[in-house]
């Protein structure tokens, strides 16, 4: 429940819940025609399952079936599996199979050695590439049906058939399978016999007073979000105690530009460098995309007393609202002055 630093830089995420049960043990899960070895592997990736398909033709499954999500129709929900295919295994493509209390709900099927779409629904799956092989795969879930205690199980395929035998002898490992109410996956969630909700987390930087004045500063900040939650408007930051000044918020495809009248939206890449600058001299703030001057926004108010400002990130202030932000902040910088245009543009 605490931000940490990862490759991709400072990740701070909002509440998720893993609903499905006994994801870090896998002893405890089913099978069909084949065996499921759970334990460590021997690159030392713990509560993970290596399943052998045996020699029969017919399905070869692995299955939990405890602990879904009430799905509401036309929104999205993110099921999420590590897995590591072994090239000597017989099966290299995977099928993830929705179902709820009655019956199936959708499916898809995809390679394990290169991602892409095979044979059912063309649901979105993305892939990423962690270490030793390893992969994390997200299948998001779209339907026009309400679906009650949805979950996923998932069987091995070749050649887009589900009624290929297996050698008895190789298999592919998976591990942390996740179901969440969330368009997008969050970081893993252990879980046994019950489903676990990780926290909301909170990290913001407190303002010391400075010379020439507290009310003259340029924010520099630069993210990479995990994904646009579906409840709403998702801020990247904001800033404690001045609810009519400024406030970056991150809309689908857009931020807003807070003043005294909230007049700017501008087009908006996450990943791009959103500078803002303060100034005394016209009562403005100014946002730069990528050091160029993109908006400005004339305020009758502007921060007055910067030692007790906190730059909140990833929520609005302080407050527990349904608008947090799940991504990684790359880089932040505070100057104690208004950056000039060409300054920005070097900063």
């Amino acid at each position: 429940d605490e931000p940490r630093f990862e490759k991709d830089g400072l990740l701070i995420e909002g509440a998720s819940t893993n609903t499905l049960l006994n994801s870090a043990d896998f002893s405890s899960w089913g099978q069909t025609n084949g065996t499921l070895n759970s334990g460590t592997t021997p690159d030392g990736i713990a509560n993970n399952c290596y399943y052998i398909a045996d020699t029969t033709t017919n399905e070869h499954k692995v299955y939990g079936g405890f602990g879904g999500v009430n799905y509401t129709a036309n929104s999205s929900i993110a099921a999420s599996l590590f897995v590591k295919h072994n090239p000597l295994a017989v099966h290299k493509e995977l099928r993830v199979r929705f179902y709820d209390n009655s019956g199936f709900a959708g499916d898809t099927v995809f390679s394990l050695v290169d991602f892409s779409h095979v044979a059912g629904y063309n649901l979105q799956v993305t892939a990423t590439e962690l270490a030793n092989e390893w992969f994390r795969v997200v299948v998001t879930y779209t339907n026009t049906n309400d679906r009650t205690n949805l979950r996923f199980s998932f069987m091995e395929y070749s050649n887009g058939s589900i009624s290929v035998a297996g050698d008895g002898i190789n298999g592919n490992w998976y591990a942390f399978p996740q179901l969440e109410a969330l368009p997008f996956a969050t970081s893993y969630i252990p879980t046994t016999n019950s489903a676990v909700t990780r926290g909301d987390e909170i990290c913001y930087a407190t303002l010391f007073q400075n010379t020439p004045g507290d009310n003259i500063r340029t924010i520099s900040v630069k993210s990479k979000l995990l994904g646009i939650n579906q409840a709403g408007d998702n801020y990247i930051y904001s800033q404690v105690g001045l609810s009519n000044v400024m406030c970056i918020v991150r809309t689908t495809g857009n931020i807003d530009l807070y003043g005294t009248v909230r007049t700017q939206t501008i087009g908006y890449d996450p990943t791009e460098k959103l500078t803002i600058v303060q100034s005394s001299t016209d009562t403005s703030i100014k946002a730069f995309i990528d050091g160029v001057n993109t908006a400005t926004e004339v305020n009758s108010v502007l921060p007055s007393n910067a030692g007790s400002g906190q730059i909140v990130f990833g929520r609005n202030k302080l407050a527990v609202t349904n608008h947090k932000s799940y991504m990684h902040i790359t880089d932040f910088k505070i100057y104690d002055k208004a950056l000039t245009p060409t300054e920005v543009a070097l900063a």
